[in-house]
């Protein structure tokens, strides 16, 4: 039987809607199936392209990650693979508009980074990037507009692993494995979430909750957003951490805070750049953060590991793609292009700003890096199914 997310404050949403990055909103779905579409320079709409699909086939490598701050598939930088098929010298893209379809509403985090990437691509080819918002279907129109569109390059998706969610239980066909990865954009920075209680919770340390957890199984209230990146995460630390607790659907994060510090619920999984202002004044305890690595805002919190268990941190990392049957010329051009503006120090800056890191990958490499954040959403969505 699978396991009931309580209602707290709103029917659960069938609509997977995970935000982007550290600590960002989750992304609306779109009031209508149309999509707006808005330039970095225009506010004009732009029309999507019918066109047929092409099914040639795609191979990914997976690969285990190298070093402990990368998400899961990552490779470190000096041991990602340096090489791209394909000639970027006999590819004429652009040679066009390129829509960037980013499955989220306008204003968002995934928003702002496509709006940053579009800005600067425009400037380093000369052509004309806009992005193009359409968060139906939790984002799954955007991805299929996509991934059935002309094989060009003109049309491709900006989204982020949050589609992973969708896909591993089932609100999504179709996986990563269908579309032509053309690189990462982004990956998390530094900060990470961090397991907080309610200050009123006689517990100490993420030990002490454990134990009282297995002790008696679903006695904590949970708050998640219902199929949102802190309810997959949140999965993950009852598997790493052998407990149950009862999920309850409290929305986003400012509303999970709120019935946590008001005790409606005892637990929740938050950003930490969101909650470390809550537990300087006493109204949350932390108890540890979820990622490998200490946080700078809360510095004296230990981590998972470091409490006997494995993290339970699902990170975001934005990508580009197309549809299969891209040239390897197109694909070789494209990366080139992504890696001359990612590394720009001005567009890293920028993201930086977000707590998130510019962060090129060649495509094989990021098929890689996306395959093993896929499974980290397929163990915990397995967790939801028990």
């Amino acid at each position: 039987m699978k396991k009931r997310v309580t209602a707290l404050a709103m029917a659960v949403s069938l609509v997977f809607a995970a935000g982007c990055g550290n600590g960002q909103g989750n992304a609306p779905a779109a009031s209508a199936p149309a999509a707006t579409a808005a330039a970095s320079d225009t506010g004009k709409e732009t029309s999507k392209e019918e066109a047929a699909k092409d099914t040639k086939a795609q191979e990914n490598e997976t690969k285990a990650a190298s070093e402990e701050k990368a998400p899961s598939g990552e490779k470190s930088s000096s041991e990602a693979s340096d090489a791209v098929s394909g000639d970027p010298s006999a590819s004429s893209w652009p040679g066009g508009t390129v829509q960037l379809y980013v499955p989220a509403a306008a204003g968002g985090g995934s928003d702002m980074i496509a709006r940053v990437f579009a800005q600067a691509m425009s400037e380093e080819t000369g052509g004309n990037f806009v992005v193009v918002n359409d968060a139906t279907g939790g984002g799954s129109v955007a991805a299929e507009t996509v991934r059935n569109g002309k094989t060009d390059g003109l049309n491709l998706y900006l989204g982020h692993t949050g589609l992973c969610g969708s896909i591993a239980i089932g609100q999504y066909n179709h996986t990563f494995e269908d579309f032509q990865i053309l690189g990462t954009i982004t990956v998390p920075g530094r900060e990470s979430n961090i397991i907080c209680i309610n200050s009123k919770l006689p517990y100490e340390t993420f030990e002490e909750l454990v134990e009282a957890a297995k002790a008696e199984p679903g006695k904590f209230l949970v708050g998640v957003q219902a199929n949102g990146n802190r309810h997959f995460m949140q999965m993950l630390l009852q598997k790493n951490t052998g407990t149950e607790f009862t999920i309850v659907d409290c929305g986003g994060v400012a509303d999970t805070i709120t019935n946590l510090v008001g005790g409606m619920v005892d637990m929740a999984i938050l950003p930490v750049k969101n909650a470390s202002q809550y537990i300087e004044v006493g109204d949350l305890k932390g108890l540890a953060v979820t990622g490998n690595e200490h946080s700078e805002l809360v510095p004296d919190i230990p981590t998972m590991k470091e409490c006997g268990y494995e993290s339970a941190e699902i990170s975001s990392i934005s990508m580009l793609a197309g549809p299969l049957g891209m040239s390897e010329d197109d694909v070789a051009k494209i990366n080139q292009t992504m890696k001359k503006v990612l590394e720009n120090p001005a567009v890293a800056e920028q993201y930086t700003q977000m707590a998130m890191d510019a962060g090129y990958m060649t495509p094989e490499d990021s098929a890689a890096a996306i395959a093993g954040m896929q499974q980290l959403y397929n163990d915990a969505a397995a967790e939801m199914n028990k």
